[in-house]
């Protein structure tokens, strides 16, 4: 069995490195958070502004209509 490394100086070492660590892990996370936030705005802003153009346009497709009605004869 093997006993833990009493110097010190590792020690001090392995502690900066894991402090080291877990602020870039927390920073990354904090990133992360921000860039779904972001996209989350976005897509909110996206479904509002095809909402608005449907309202103001009377459709969200882009399809050509000619307006003309082809009437069928009954018999």
């Amino acid at each position: 069995m093997t006993t833990p490394n009493k110097n010190p100086l590792v020690t001090a070492i392995s502690l900066l490195v894991i402090i080291g660590l877990g602020i870039i892990g927390f920073v990354a996370l904090s990133y992360f958070i921000i860039i779904l936030a972001i996209a989350g705005l976005i897509a909110f802003i996206i479904s509002f502004v095809r909402t608005q153009w449907a309202r103001r346009f009377g459709t969200t497709s882009s399809q050509n209509n000619t307006g003309r009605v082809i009437e069928h004869e009954d018999d």
